[in-house]
């Protein structure tokens, strides 16, 4: 194992060292037990090594990503708590609405704290699928960090989001070079079944999607 290199998160496909510092940041009167991260990386081992009280649950769905994390795992100290787990992508359908994302995983109950940055992009809504999953697990006060949130994407996600838990949320944005929003959890409410905004969203995303893939 070697501690003299720190792993730069500036690399193509990282998490950005501005986004990782305002994460710090916005976590550091907090006394992070469990994190959970969509998508691995040298990411993870950054969270581990700076939350050292913390489990981190990293999932990823392509195997190459899970042994490059796990081999950065055993180079870097302080990864002991590290929980890589592979999760494939999987169509599913949550209240009428189809999602290509993680397959559901055992996470633990009172989560501080969730990172989103995957699945890819071209899941469409594949990262709005993240938070149903673990919605009911997070912590009063617990956040959620967003990343890429200045793409089209992602900004229906978050409106499909606040459509299904109106009041769960008070948001911050971040003007990082790809967008960063900040979700705190300020209550706990049950998910609404019924939202046109999401709903034709979510249809209409799956729609394009499938003509693209015909006229290619």
């Amino acid at each position: 194992m070697t501690t003299e290199t720190i792993l730069n998160l500036n690399s193509p496909w990282a998490l950005g060292e501005e986004v990782f510092e305002i994460i710090l940041k916005e976590l550091d009167d907090f006394d992070i037990r469990n994190f959970v991260e969509f998508g691995s990386g040298s990411s993870s081992v950054r969270l581990c090594q700076a939350f050292k009280k913390a489990e981190i649950y990293s999932l990823e769905h392509d195997e190459s990503y899970v042994g490059k994390s796990q081999d950065l795992k055993e180079k870097y100290e302080g990864t002991d708590r590290l929980r890589i787990i592979q999760a494939q992508l999987r169509w599913q359908i949550i209240d009428g609405r189809l999602y290509n994302s993680y397959s559901k995983v055992e996470l633990p109950q009172g989560i501080d704290a969730v990172l989103i940055d995957g699945p890819p992009y071209w899941t469409r809504r594949g990262r709005e699928a993240c938070l149903y999953q673990v919605y009911e697990k997070i912590k009063i006060g617990g956040k959620v960090f967003l990343d890429d949130a200045s793409r089209p994407d992602e900004m229906k996600m978050v409106k499909n989001w606040m459509s299904l838990y109106p009041n769960s949320f008070n948001i911050e944005k971040y003007d990082t070079e790809k967008g960063l929003l900040v979700l705190t959890k300020i209550m706990q409410e049950k998910r609404k079944v019924l939202s046109a905004t999401s709903f034709f969203d979510n249809w209409g995303a799956n729609l394009r999607h499938i003509v693209s893939k015909i006229i290619k």
